[in-house]
């Protein structure tokens, strides 16, 4: 038989340490609990999976919706934006890596689009893939109990 090759999509987030150090210590909690020291080690797939999950419960509340293209241009276009309370320092300053199956970023990218609409911040021309990391740490934060008991598929 043979394999089906998946081209990957890589996301590179820049945040604050102190945001990467919570979103690590989630990650460790998530582990502790599930005990799946051996199958979700991985940022990726913890990422993953998080991802999923918040798409499920946005789907359930009903907010969850596919994001248009001239949103995607404009969250994931290169270059800087203006300084925010989010933006990291040179001394503060922390990046993760993720490489994602196209569907999970695309995921991603519709969670950050859903959660501008509920928030109606669409048009803000701060979200960019890192903007939006913090909202998405605070999610699986406030969320971390239906987190742990969730079911995920692998897509």
């Amino acid at each position: 038989m043979i394999k089906k090759e998946v081209q990957y999509k890589y996301l590179r987030l820049v945040i604050k340490q102190s945001l990467l150090d919570e979103y690590e210590n989630i990650h460790k909690s998530y582990l502790h609990d599930k005990r799946a020291y051996k199958n979700d080690f991985s940022h990726n797939v913890f990422f993953s999976t998080s991802v999923n999950f918040l798409v499920e419960k946005f789907k359930k509340d009903n907010i969850y919706n596919s994001a248009p293209n001239s949103f995607i241009k404009i969250i994931t276009r290169r270059g800087r934006r203006p300084s925010t309370d989010r933006s990291p320092t040179f001394e503060d300053k922390g990046t993760l890596f993720l490489r994602l199956p196209p569907v999970i970023y695309e995921k991603y990218i519709n969670l950050i689009y859903s959660y501008a609409l509920q928030k109606n911040d669409a048009s803000n021309k701060n979200y960019s893939t890192s903007y939006f990391f913090t909202d998405f740490k605070n999610l699986i934060n406030e969320n971390y109990s239906a987190l742990i008991e969730f079911k995920n598929v692998p897509d």
